[in-house]
C-alpha cells in the first residue's frame, strides 16, 4: 500500500478501497507499518455488523499472538466490546487448529491415546522435557481415527524429545502447538519420511 493523503478517519485512500472492498477474500501485500493492521481491523468490523441474512460467525485469525492481541484492541478501541460478542472471535491459527482438534476428540471422531478428550498444549516440549539434538522427530500421526505417536527423520537436526517420553506425554493428554499443526487433519502427510 502507497501512502496518500488522508482520508475517512485518517485512511488512505487505498486504505479506504481495501477496508470497503466487496471481496469476500482480499490479500494485501504491503510494507511494515504501512496500514494492514487498520485495515483488518475496519474490515472486521464492517463485517462484524453488516446488515446481512447470512448470520455466521466472523473470524480474523494472525500468526502471532502479538498481532492477535493488537487486532483485538484496536477492534474494541474502535468498534466496542460487542464487536467481540460469542460467536465473533479473533484468535491464533494455532487456537483454530486446537478448536477443530478439540472438537473431533469431544464428539469421538478422534480418538487421543489414553481416551483423553481435553489436552494440555504447550508452546514447547523444553520446558517440560529432556531434549537432545537428533534428526529422529517425534510426530502425531493418525492410523484411522486414532492419533498414534510416530517418528519422522527431519532434514536437519533439532532439538527434540525421545520417543519415549513423546509417547508418555502424549498419553497424558499433553503435546504442543507445534504437534497440532503437523496432525494430518486434512489428510496430508508429513513431507520428511517415515522412520
Amino acid at each position: 500500500m502507497r501512502s496518500a493523503e488522508p482520508g475517512v478517519d485518517g485512511l488512505t485512500h487505498e486504505q479506504i478501497l481495501a477496508v470497503a472492498s466487496p471481496h469476500r477474500l482480499l490479500y494485501i501485500e504491503a510494507a511494515p507499518g504501512s496500514g494492514k493492521t487498520t485495515v483488518s481491523t475496519q474490515r472486521f468490523g464492517l463485517h462484524r455488523f453488516a446488515r446481512t441474512t447470512n448470520h455466521r460467525a466472523v473470524l480474523a485469525v494472525s500468526f502471532t499472538r502479538s498481532a492477535t492481541e493488537e487486532i483485538r484492541s484496536r477492534v474494541l478501541q474502535h468498534w466496542g466490546p460487542s464487536a467481540l460478542a460469542w460467536p465473533h472471535r479473533i484468535v491464533t491459527l494455532d487456537t483454530v487448529l486446537y478448536d477443530l482438534l478439540a472438537h473431533l476428540l469431544q464428539t469421538g471422531l478422534l480418538k487421543w491415546p489414553g481416551n483423553h478428550r481435553e489436552l494440555e498444549v504447550l508452546d514447547t516440549w523444553r520446558t517440560q522435557l529432556h531434549t537432545t539434538s537428533t534428526r529422529r522427530k517425534p510426530v502425531l500421526a493418525l492410523e484411522g481415527t486414532r492419533v498414534i505417536t510416530s517418528s519422522v527423520w527431519a532434514a536437519r537436526p533439532g532439538s527434540h524429545v525421545s520417543a519415549d517420553d513423546f509417547a508418555t506425554a502424549v498419553g497424558q493428554g499433553q503435546c504442543t502447538h507445534d504437534n497440532v499443526r503437523g496432525l494430518p487433519l486434512s489428510g496430508g502427510h508429513a513431507d520428511t519420511g517415515s522412520a
